[in-house]
Protein backbone atom coordinates (compact mmCIF):
# COMPACT_ATOMS: atom_id res chain seq x y z
CA UNK A 1 0.00 0.00 0.00
CA UNK A 2 1.11 3.30 -1.16
CA UNK A 3 0.97 5.74 2.07
CA UNK A 4 1.62 9.65 1.22
CA UNK A 5 2.83 12.14 2.85
CA UNK A 6 0.97 15.49 4.41
CA UNK A 7 2.80 18.69 4.53
CA UNK A 8 1.20 21.74 5.80
CA UNK A 9 2.62 25.17 4.71
CA UNK A 10 4.44 27.11 7.92
CA UNK A 11 1.18 29.30 7.44
CA UNK A 12 -1.19 26.61 7.59
CA UNK A 13 0.65 25.21 10.73
CA UNK A 14 1.08 28.28 12.34
CA UNK A 15 -3.05 28.96 11.62
CA UNK A 16 -3.84 25.48 13.49
CA UNK A 17 -1.50 26.24 16.24
CA UNK A 18 -4.12 28.66 17.35
CA UNK A 19 -7.04 26.39 17.12
CA UNK A 20 -8.25 24.77 20.27
CA UNK A 21 -7.11 21.64 20.87
CA UNK A 22 -10.48 19.83 20.88
CA UNK A 23 -10.52 20.71 16.77
CA UNK A 24 -6.83 19.76 16.58
CA UNK A 25 -7.47 16.36 17.61
CA UNK A 26 -10.57 16.16 15.05
CA UNK A 27 -8.42 17.26 12.30
CA UNK A 28 -5.35 14.77 13.15
CA UNK A 29 -7.52 11.92 11.44
CA UNK A 30 -8.26 13.70 8.69
CA UNK A 31 -4.52 13.86 8.05
CA UNK A 32 -4.25 10.63 8.19
CA UNK A 33 -6.90 9.38 6.22
CA UNK A 34 -5.06 12.08 3.47
CA UNK A 35 -2.07 9.66 3.70
CA UNK A 36 -3.68 6.79 2.65
CA UNK A 37 -6.46 8.10 -0.31
CA UNK A 38 -4.41 12.25 -1.05
CA UNK A 39 -8.11 12.16 -3.42
CA UNK A 40 -11.15 11.00 -1.12
CA UNK A 41 -14.50 10.80 -3.52
CA UNK A 42 -15.99 14.00 -3.88
CA UNK A 43 -12.61 15.66 -4.12
CA UNK A 44 -12.07 18.46 -6.33
CA UNK A 45 -8.28 19.41 -7.82
CA UNK A 46 -7.46 23.21 -7.05
CA UNK A 47 -4.10 23.86 -8.98
CA UNK A 48 -1.61 22.03 -10.51
CA UNK A 49 -1.09 20.01 -13.88
CA UNK A 50 -4.04 17.61 -15.23
CA UNK A 51 -3.30 14.59 -13.77
CA UNK A 52 -0.80 15.44 -10.73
Amino acid sequence: MIRYKVILSKTAEKELSKLPSQVIARMIPVFELLQENPRPSGCKKRKGFENL
